[in-house]
């Protein structure tokens, strides 16, 4: 396919994307990451920079495009908001995964493998929120198609001297870095690439002088001591190491990935990669960047569940892998659309509710409990009417608002800077630390409540867990968002009182 009509086809993707992201509600998560960009610094509390630097570079740039009225409309800040995030995750990453595909088969990559390679799972389903795996997935898939550019990789000779590829190989192992930490593993399937010691010099050099001003924010404390960012992540990624190991967990990640990636995709790379073929090493060192990140998290889940969206960025390789395998054989491509399409009919359904079917999954005890499950679509919805609710309810006084999680917090605060003047809180929202779990709002002297002073205060609370207050607090007001499962309440202390 040319690179022109390539282009053609990702730019008109992402055009759609972005009509649908403005009917699209809101994640709490996205919000978080908004907050981050309202406070551009070299690192967070949870997660290095670079989602929040590059939210704040579209949100800018696409709202000072859009007309005033327009950018204060939620569909007009959701668009600027998710600008280049989706830029990234629908055009960048896979156009390098493309890239990577015609360097490995040495062909042009043709209609069916590109048909194929757009309706993954991993790029129907994960661009539909902004998260720091955008700039991260890029930037591992700009990683990997360099390393296929050096020579050496291909076969047993004298390394040559590529220093532009080396530069580049350390600026996409740099924004790799400031995009998550899990980036260190990018560097050590570098390191056993075969490029040469002179360009991974350079490629590393690079790299940490990208990663330093980050690495200075963290030995300086910069969010709360040695509570914040790196060792953040190191107990929340690898849990206590005390306590017999759990197996399960690792096999619900492996079953985890191999639905993510699609079966087909999953267990394709490993018959791909150890087929006898003239270029079976190299196979096999793509074989590495595909499950590395699979291996280290199943490591780390011994002794705490992960997430499965951690070891997701090895799919990148084994689309290049299996899809540059699968070129001319039709039956094989077959397959892995047969494939896409079973996981995204069941991806959608378990986000837009699907406990009809769940009698359907009985000789799979686990996809049916997922089955019956309510709708996910309801923690993209209303929270903008949630907002104008809450802010009704605490319209009578001027009194700080002690709001229960970061995530709700950070919903209220993206709302907040869209509405009308007279309908905003302002300064009056924080966060309520004892009730939530600790994030960047407990690093930001203006979200923290002044417990000192014991002033007169609102509470905004969700779920039925609270901090026992003695005397408690009485309740203003329930208020709902979308459905009534789970009321919202508004809660009023006076002086000293619930402290």
């Amino acid at each position: 396919m040319p690179a022109r009509r390539l282009l053609l086809v990702l730019f008109s993707l992402y055009a759609l994307r972005i009509w649908i992201s403005s009917r699209l509600g809101l994640h709490a998560d996205e919000a978080y990451y908004w907050v981050w960009s309202r406070h551009l610094a070299w690192g967070y509390f949870d997660h290095p920079p670079m989602i929040a630097w590059i939210i704040r570079i579209g949100d800018d740039t696409v709202g000072a495009l859009l007309p005033e009225a327009w950018r204060a409309s939620q569909a007009g800040a959701q668009i600027a908001m998710r600008a280049l995030p989706m830029l990234l995750t629908a055009v960048v990453t896979p156009y390098f995964l493309v890239r990577a595909i015609e360097r490995l088969q040495r062909k042009p990559i043709d209609a069916a493998q590109g048909t194929v390679l757009l309706s993954t799972p991993l790029f129907v389903l994960g661009p539909m929120i902004v998260t720091p795996d955008a700039p991260f997935f890029a930037a591992w898939a700009g990683a990997l198609y360099l390393v296929l550019r050096f020579p050496s990789a291909w076969r047993k000779e004298a390394t040559p001297w590529r220093p532009s590829l080396a530069v580049g190989l350390g600026i996409c192992l740099g924004i790799a870095g400031l995009s998550k930490y899990s980036a260190v593993l990018a560097a050590v399937l570098v390191v056993g690439a075969r490029i040469g010691i002179a360009n991974l010099f350079v490629a590393g050099g690079v790299a940490l002088a990208i990663f330093a001003p980050h690495l200075a924010w963290q030995i300086g404390g910069g969010a709360g001591a040695q509570d914040g960012g790196l060792f953040f992540q190191l107990r929340n990624g690898l849990g206590s190491r005390s306590g017999a190991p759990n197996w399960s967990q690792v096999g619900d990640l492996w079953l985890t990935q191999a639905l993510f990636w699609s079966p087909a995709l999953f267990l394709g790379s490993l018959v791909v990669a150890f087929r006898r073929a003239p270029e079976a090493s190299l196979s096999r060192r793509l074989l590495a960047w595909a499950f590395l990140p699979v291996l280290f998290f199943s490591w780390a889940a011994l002794h705490r569940r992960p997430e499965g969206n951690w070891p997701l960025v090895g799919c990148l390789a084994a689309i290049v892998l299996v899809l540059a395998f699968a070129r001319g054989r039709k039956g094989c491509l077959l397959a892995i659309g047969f494939s896409n399409l079973l996981v995204l009919t069941v991806g959608f359904a378990l986000v837009g509710g699907a406990s009809t079917l769940a009698p359907l999954a009985s000789a799979w005890p686990r996809l049916r409990v997922e089955l019956e499950k309510p709708s996910r679509a309801h923690e993209f919805e209303a929270w903008r009417d949630l907002h104008a609710q809450a802010f009704r309810a605490m319209a009578s006084d001027s009194a700080p608002v002690r709001v229960q999680s970061y995530q709700l917090l950070s919903t209220l605060l993206f709302f907040d800077a869209i509405a009308p003047a007279e309908k905003r809180f302002g300064d009056r929202l924080k966060i309520w630390s004892e009730a939530s779990r600790a994030s960047q709002f407990d690093a930001w002297e203006e979200y923290r409540f002044p417990l000192r002073e014991h002033p007169a205060h609102w509470r905004f609370v969700s779920g039925p867990h609270l901090p026992d207050d003695r005397p408690p607090c009485p309740v203003v007001e329930l208020l709902e968002k979308g459905d009534a499962r789970r009321p919202f309440r508004v809660i009023r202390c006076e002086a000293g009182q619930g402290l």
